[in-house]
């Protein structure tokens, strides 16, 4: 099987759960306002972005961050990032400036990561796009060896999509995986703009599980992961010592290698000011490195 071959329907997102629904009419009409105002609102700015270009959606991203940090301050993942931040860096447990300064950094990237979103295959153009260890990585690998992309949310994590299609696709065809968002709306836009760059990307669960299985050892095809997907209560990766998790990105990543050949290929995204980014390319990790250090 191929990525061709991978029907539309499959790679569109499945509509989210929504908890907590309430009961009475009022709330629920409040909470369907609040959903679509948020709708309109993300899509009325991707389109924005979309039109002036990629140096405006970062300033863009950069000017909105108080306006987000300031709309999501009772949220209590922001409250557990700011005690993660003092848990990862000690030397800040007591300077909350420090926590504060870090946070608003964030914030910025964070945004700049939604705008820029808009603009992506913009970001791949060669005077945009520092890369560091390309030549090196595929000239270490086969054509017809499979590769599993091995990413983490750094800078436009999900530049590399585009970045593969113009550049790759045809030695090696990949196809992503990604986790569902609860905004629906997010999704959609998301799903949207991976069809007009040709990068084929599939919900997380256990039907894409099977298929990346297929399409891996079947058809000899590439897959993109990022390893540090969030599994509840804690991350995929950096582990920090903790025993990697059975059922998480890093060990499929790792079977596929060890049962399929697929060469684990790191890949990370730095931004830098004014829409400049670097993708960092790593040494390939074949399956005999992984029992050597399992």
């Amino acid at each position: 099987m191929l990525v061709e071959q991978v029907p539309i329907k499959a790679t569109l997102p499945i509509k989210p759960p929504v908890a907590n629904v309430p009961a009475g009419v009022v709330e629920r009409s409040a909470r369907w306002l609040a959903e679509h105002a948020g709708c309109a609102r993300d899509v009325a700015f991707h389109h924005i972005a979309s039109v002036l270009g990629p140096e405006a959606a970062a300033h863009m991203g950069d000017a909105l961050a108080p306006l987000a940090a300031w709309l999501n301050r009772k949220e209590p993942w922001v409250s557990r990032m700011a005690g993660e931040i003092e848990v990862l860096r000690p030397e800040l447990a007591y300077d909350p400036d420090g926590v504060a300064a870090l946070m608003a950094s964030w914030w910025r990237h964070n945004n700049r990561t939604f705008l820029e979103y808009s603009v992506l295959r913009d970001l791949t153009k060669p005077h945009r796009l520092e890369l560091r260890g390309f030549d090196e990585a595929f000239a270490a690998l086969e054509p017809d060896r499979p590769i599993v992309a091995a990413g983490v949310h750094l800078g436009a994590f999900d530049l590399i999509g585009p970045f593969w299609v113009e550049r790759l696709q045809r030695r090696w065809p990949l196809f992503g995986v990604y986790e569902p968002q609860p905004n629906q709306c997010r999704n959609l836009i998301a799903a949207r703009l991976r069809r007009r760059n040709g990068f084929v990307c599939l919900p997380s669960g256990s039907g894409t599980a099977r298929l990346v299985v297929k399409l891996v050892a079947e058809g000899r095809q590439s897959v993109g992961f990022m390893l540090d997907e969030n599994l509840g209560d804690r991350v995929g990766f950096p582990l920090f010592g903790r025993p990697r998790p059975a059922r998480s990105n890093l060990t499929r990543a790792i079977r596929l290698a060890q049962r399929h050949g697929a060469a684990v290929l790191p890949i990370s995204c730095i931004r830098y000011q004014n829409a400049q980014l670097r993708a960092d390319f790593g040494a390939p990790i074949f399956a005999g490195d992984f029992a050597r250090n399992e």
